[in-house]
């Protein structure tokens, strides 16, 4: 059984699948492109398990559990004897193929990489590995801790004992359920929720409603949790910007094309609630401040 594993990459999305390991007792190794960002990941992570403990999804001793069990590596090369290492660097593929070319040079020889892109190929990023039988995709539903079921997707060269191993990891581990997919760029969730929430910043684009009124009326009206505007802001608008901009290209669907208004606040760097403005802003503590 799978206790110990790596995460490379550990923005918003980083951080919630890491929070997820140490939350069902894995020992979790986090590490970002330097110092400054690893460390502010791990910031982030307990801000949120704090804000776990307000609400009452946590207590104190778990808290403490949970954060001794996620370690911040400044190097790859602390990933050379884990078991398993996930990828959740940004949706670039010079980016994620560096990673794999820098993994592939120093993880252990029975070591199983998954990928967590919501908009390439497994096939694809596979060419940039050299060991494909211990390569697949899974994608964490928002926010990870508390969905009940992951997607997993095959890369047709995966081996049959790798995909089992990691079949019972996610199910007996960390306790979800497993719905595996074609090998399909977005997937099946990702194509939809990207569109739902391209749509619902248009809408705000467009000065038809502020996006507390667009949330509010998808969440009554759809029955959602949450609203796609919140949902942008918490996986980051840059993810939801680099997600478009691939599936765009790869489905030639004009429904893909992001928001002029996604574009822009890339460039002003307002990512959501990492960096404390998005849509909405948001506090040192990651709390949505009221207007």
């Amino acid at each position: 059984m799978i206790y110990e594993a790596g995460i490379v990459g550990v923005g918003s999305r980083g951080q919630d699948i890491a929070q997820l390991f140490a939350e069902k007792g894995v020992d979790i190794y986090i590490l970002d492109k330097n110092k400054e960002f690893t460390d502010n990941a791990l910031n982030q992570i307990t801000i949120n398990i704090n804000n776990d403990v307000c609400k009452w999804r946590l207590g104190f001793s778990e808290k403490r559990a949970i954060l001794s069990r996620i370690k911040p590596v400044y190097t790859i090369e602390a990933f050379k004897e884990l078991p398993l290492i996930v990828e959740a660097v940004s949706e670039i593929k010079e980016i994620k193929k560096s990673v794999y070319l820098e993994l592939s040079k120093v993880v252990n020889k029975e070591a199983i990489v998954i990928t967590t892109t919501p908009s390439f190929t497994v096939k694809e990023l596979s060419e940039f590995l050299k060991f494909k039988d211990r390569f697949l995709g899974v994608n964490f539903f928002h926010p990870a801790p508390c969905t009940p079921a992951v997607e997993v997707i095959k890369n047709n060269n995966v081996s049959s004992d790798v995909l089992k191993k990691v079949g019972v990891f996610l199910k007996d581990v960390l306790e979800k359920e497993v719905i595996e997919i074609e090998d399909i760029p977005g997937h099946i969730t990702v194509r939809i929720k990207m569109l739902l929430i391209n749509e619902a910043v248009k809408v705000i684009e467009e000065g038809v409603a502020s996006p507390e009124v667009v949330d509010n009326t998808v969440r009554n009206a759809l029955g959602m949790m949450k609203g796609p505007i919140s949902m942008a802001d918490n996986i980051g608008i840059d993810y939801v910007f680099y997600t478009l901009k691939n599936l765009l290209e790869i489905y030639k669907n004009n429904s893909y094309q992001p928001a002029k208004l996604l574009e822009i606040m890339v460039k002003e760097n307002k990512l959501g609630r990492k960096t404390g403005i998005g849509f909405f802003t948001y506090d040192k503590f990651g709390n949505k401040e009221n207007k």
